[in-house]
């Protein structure tokens, strides 16, 4: 059986993905990075029998990112190989590519809610109390991982580009935006909000946080200065 977990909210799939990997009791269960397998990698662990138990469960993860070769694309397409494959892939896959593979598929797409980017391109300093109705909204239907998550990833992006980087990969429009976000903060701003989400991160990690990740959140908003 074939399974694509994809999509932009990464804290709902890896926890799917978790779950299926912890309900797979009847055999063993290995992991790849798509980014650095070959097609040989690739059959053998999909083609050959299991060590341990009566199936084997292969999770493929990164593989559309890594811009697959035609020959491990039409593979995997085929679906002629015996064990269970999940793809889990951090970014929505096109239907185009979806519909080349000739075996049955089953398909979970994971989207973040337009609420979080809502969130996230209102935070400034002289927009805490909308910034923060916003949040609130946004914690009732969003993980507050996901929503943790991307907002490290947003501070980190507007910071580099105050400081006068542009972040890799990103397009021409959302750069623009973020240019219009970034001057609404100073640079010291910035870096103040940036240091403080490592710090609920860290705080997180160790069981030591004053709240729970949504009170976090709140009070991170609520000191942006």
């Amino acid at each position: 059986m074939l399974t694509l977990l994809h999509g932009d909210d990464i804290v709902s799939s890896r926890k799917v993905l978790e779950e299926i990997k912890l309900g797979h009791t009847e055999g063993e269960a290995l992991v790849l990075d798509g980014r650095r397998v070959s097609l040989s990698d690739l059959k053998q662990a999909l083609e050959s029998l299991p060590m341990l138990g009566s199936s084997r469960l292969v999770i493929l993860e990164h593989f559309f990112s890594s811009r697959p070769s035609k020959e491990m694309f039409s593979y995997l397409a085929s679906g002629e190989f015996s064990s269970d494959l999940i793809i889990w892939e951090g970014k929505q896959i096109s239907k185009e590519a979806i519909k080349k593979f000739r075996s049955r598929i089953k398909v979970r797409l994971f989207k973040t809610p337009a609420i979080v980017f809502q969130f996230l391109d209102q935070i400034s300093p002289k927009n805490k109390k909308g910034s923060l109705l916003t949040l609130q909204k946004t914690l009732k239907s969003s993980p507050q991982g996901l929503v943790f998550y991307l907002l490290v990833q947003h501070i980190r992006k507007l910071l580099l580009i105050k400081s006068g980087q542009v972040p890799q990969g990103i397009q021409a429009w959302k750069l623009r935006k973020f240019q219009s976000q970034a001057k609404l903060f100073t640079l010291n701003s910035l870096r103040k909000l940036y240091q403080k989400l490592l710090l609920v991160d860290i705080a997180q990690k160790r069981g030591e946080e004053r709240f729970d990740l949504a009170g976090e959140l709140e009070m991170l908003v609520l000191g942006i200065d």
